[in-house]
């Protein structure tokens, strides 16, 4: 028969409970400092909270005080993403808005006039615009099944080329827009005349002319810019003038002014144009 011990029996004192008293002691400042650390944790989640909720009012914020604010644009965002695009005026008001899809964009295509296959088509260069894009080819000359190559080969995803036999030896050219909608619209520059020596119906449309953007701040847009670098009076404006249907503005030689102007989306065929005129007739004092 195994022995027993019971605790206190000979000292009077319960051992047990006083050694449990002690590591419960020493155990105090342990989870003294994990619950300082839980509480720390909380506090540290709680500030991240809060910076990601000021960063958010921040940028939505700064739409409405920056000096951009004036021009911005509302942007249109489709659901799924990419299918619609465009800008909405400052104007417009927030919202959700269904859009019924009556007809699908196509690809614009072309096509030219039965040519014969053996027929020599001279050297030269061309260019085929669709959409802001644009592809030059340089053909070296041969036959219609050379052209239809090296338009294939050099305009690799502007368009699709297609080189359709029709009787006997005649063969029709077809180029097709990889993209489809009304901007992608497939126009050409053949100044070498390429093109209509294959007989390719609508080759001497030409491309769109460079578009100009003009863009003239109001008087209240405008502020002076760094008036004590420059040493002029801080209400110092620019001048306006209008003539002949045109209108610019004049600044002094030695003046400095800050002004926004529209968010644009500039594209390959359009300029800028800021019509400024200096003005070197400064008095002196």
């Amino acid at each position: 028969m195994p022995a027993f011990t019971i605790p206190g029996l000979s000292s009077g004192q319960d051992t047990n409970l006083i050694v449990k008293k002690l590591v419960e002691l020493e155990a105090k400042p342990i989870r003294r400092l994990e619950q300082q650390n839980s509480f720390n944790k909380a506090q540290s989640k709680a500030w991240n909270d809060l910076k990601t909720v000021t960063t958010d009012l921040q940028e939505k914020t700064r739409a409405l005080i920056s000096f951009t604010a004036p021009f911005a644009m509302k942007s249109i965002v489709s659901e799924p993403e990419g299918i619609i695009s465009g800008d909405a005026s400052r104007s417009a008001s927030s919202g959700k808005r269904r859009i019924e899809i009556k007809e699908l964009a196509t690809s614009h295509q072309i096509s030219g006039e039965k040519t014969d296959v053996n027929k020599q088509i001279p050297a030269g260069k061309f260019k085929i615009f669709s959409g802001d894009s644009e592809k030059e080819i340089e053909f070296s000359g041969g036959t219609i099944r050379d052209l239809a190559s090296s338009i294939k080969v050099s305009a690799a995803g502007l368009v699709n080329t297609g080189l359709v036999k029709v009787d006997g030896d005649n063969y029709v050219l077809t180029l097709t827009a990889t993209f489809s909608g009304k901007d992608r619209k497939l126009k050409f520059e053949d100044s070498n005349g390429v093109l209509q020596a294959a007989n390719l119906v609508g080759a001497t449309e030409p491309a769109d002319p460079p578009k100009e953007l003009n863009f003239l701040p109001e008087k209240d847009q405008i502020q002076i810019f760094q008036p004590e670098k420059y040493g002029i009076s801080s209400d110092s404006k620019p001048v306006f003038k209008e003539e002949s249907g045109k209108k610019w503005m004049e600044i002094a030689s030695v003046t400095s002014f800050q002004f926004g102007i529209p968010t644009t989306e500039f594209k390959k065929t359009q300029k800028l144009n800021l019509p400024l005129l200096p003005n070197l007739h400064r008095k002196k004092k």
